[in-house]
């Protein structure tokens, strides 16, 4: 019978069950499990205390395990045990203790094939990658460290094991019944803590959040006859009182490959505009980047909007927006003049239901723009169109309006590097920038030349291009990029460079728009 590639198969895991007890059973007698595997009667009893629910006392090691059934394109495959590793066991070497996690929890694992329908086909280590991912995300989401335990006469072991993204750290010797004194491997995967909510707001005011689908008329084509789709979520400051936790509610037309629907708990609820506390609030239009969702940078949005800001995240990455040819990677503005496009036209619509939706309680003489990657890079070629480098210019501002006096308007710019900052400081500019920027900016002069040019500029120990999001702070175990880690740091690190980020972003505003 001819089996499909290992990358071609769909799996997923159960908690083993009397479902389960012929497959397992069966297994337990096929030579190429017995070889390796513990076969002994408690170890069989163990397995069947457990898919009866544990209701009697076990005797193999106390009943301490979990098993799980590995189902491959839904027929069941292999059978995986668990069991978690605490620094306050007694009989803990020292070697293994040395390697506990300092932040999560530890779980141990072993595992079999034992379907021989499935041997030889590549799937050790896509099922250890699969099932770690499994128990972080359905278990605990602190389960940050596993080990894994080959004996050192089962060399295939090993190696299918460290597929499956484990290191060998240590050996160690373990008498096991009649045998003494064997040789085994302590291997180690390690794995970024994830987190169930984005980071809490600081400031006093509950967030409500409002979504709208504008339709710019300008822009019509045979996608969008009535004009392009421009989707906003506004987040908005209600009543001071505690910050509760509510499912995210996704931008499901965003396009965001290779990134997945982020699965997170935000502290902002969607709530009618008529509940906008205060009055005279500054705005802040939130530019995602390329790949991304607007929603997600509720990390940044709602500490915002916690703080007295209305925040307007607009969408501009599509589903139906079509690819542009390979020569225009890296090269073309289109993407970008889309983005200006959109929030020029939002700020329109602002202007028109200022008083209908909103009570006439945004200040839209007070303005900042916040852009990460694409959003920055688009803010930064707005910028220096309309800067009067070459010659006098008279519009002092970003956007348009019939009465220009008084108007205060800043951009913060997150890991933005396609187009060059401006020489002049009309319209100030804080540079939010990732660790592995600075050595090649100190080198090049770049840096230096944005702090002569008035600028502010930041960079970030441990933070990547991809950390200033929320997926930087949740840190979900599959990787977009797999050789571009969300933040290169322990999770007090990390959530010390959230907090960070976010006061100098509060404080940015403060003095630059109020």
């Amino acid at each position: 019978m001819q089996i499909e590639k290992a990358n071609s198969f769909k799996l997923k895991f159960q908690k083993a069950s009397l479902d389960h007890r012929k497959h397992v059973l069966q297994w337990l007698e096929e030579p190429h499990i017995k070889e390796f595997w513990d076969n002994s009667p408690e170890h069989r009893e163990d397995i069947l205390i457990f898919m009866n629910g544990r209701t009697t006392p076990s005797p193999y090691w106390d009943g301490m395990f979990d098993y799980w059934i590995g189902l491959v394109n839904d027929e069941p495959y292999c059978l995986l045990m668990t069991s978690e590793i605490l620094p306050t066991q007694s009989d803990l070497s020292e070697v293994w203790k040395s390697h506990l996690s300092k932040e999560g929890r530890t779980f141990s694992i072993d595992f079999m094939i034992g379907n021989k329908k499935y041997l030889g086909h590549g799937l050790g280590g896509p099922t250890l990658e699969a099932f770690t991912q499994f128990v972080q995300e359905t278990v605990d989401r602190s389960i940050d460290t596993f080990f894994i335990d080959p004996a050192d006469s089962n060399p295939r072991a090993k190696h299918v094991y460290e597929k499956g993204g484990f290191k060998t750290v240590a050996t160690f010797f373990r008498n096991f019944g009649e045998e003494k004194n064997v040789k085994h491997f302590l291997m180690v995967k390690n794995m970024p803590v994830t987190l169930e909510a984005v980071p809490t707001p600081t400031g006093p005011h509950r967030i409500g959040t409002a979504k709208y689908d504008l339709e710019d008329g300008y822009r019509k084509d045979f996608k969008f006859p009535n004009g392009r789709l421009i989707p906003i979520q506004i987040y908005f400051p209600m009543g001071k009182g505690l910050h509760g936790t509510y499912p995210k509610i996704f931008e499901e037309r965003a396009a965001i490959s290779p990134f997945e629907p982020l699965k997170a708990k935000v502290h902002s609820k969607q709530a009618d505009l008529s509940l906008l506390a205060g009055d005279h609030h500054p705005v802040i239009f939130l530019n995602h980047a390329s790949s991304v969702a607007m929603t997600d940078y509720a990390f940044l949005a709602e500490d915002l909007s916690s703080h007295g800001y209305v925040v307007m995240a607009i969408q501009h990455d599509l589903q139906s927006d079509e690819e542009g040819p390979p020569f225009w990677e890296g090269r073309s503005c289109s993407r970008n003049a889309k983005v200006i496009d959109n929030i020029l036209f939002a700020f329109e619509w602002l202007k028109t239901t200022q008083a209908t939706l909103f009570g006439g309680k945004p200040d839209l003489k007070r303005v900042g723009f916040i852009g990460h990657s694409l959003g920055g890079n688009s803010l930064l070629l707005w910028a220096n169109r309309t800067l009067d480098s070459f010659y006098k210019d008279n519009r002092a501002a970003l956007l348009y309006r019939e009465d220009q006096k008084d108007v205060r308007e800043c951009l913060i710019l997150m890991e933005t590097t396609r187009f060059s900052f401006s020489l002049n400081t009309r319209f100030p500019m804080f540079f939010l920038l990732s660790e592995e920027r600075e050595e090649y900016q100190k080198k090049t002069g770049c840096k230096s030349q944005m702090l002569q040019a008035g600028h502010k500029v930041c960079y970030y120990q441990g933070s990547t291009h991809v950390s200033f999001m929320d997926h930087g702070y949740i840190s979900p175990p599959a990787l977009a990029n797999p050789n571009e880690p969300y933040f290169n740091g322990t999770l007090e690190e990390r959530t010390a460079f959230f907090n960070q980020i976010r006061k100098d972003i509060r404080d940015f505003l403060k003095t630059h728009i109020g």
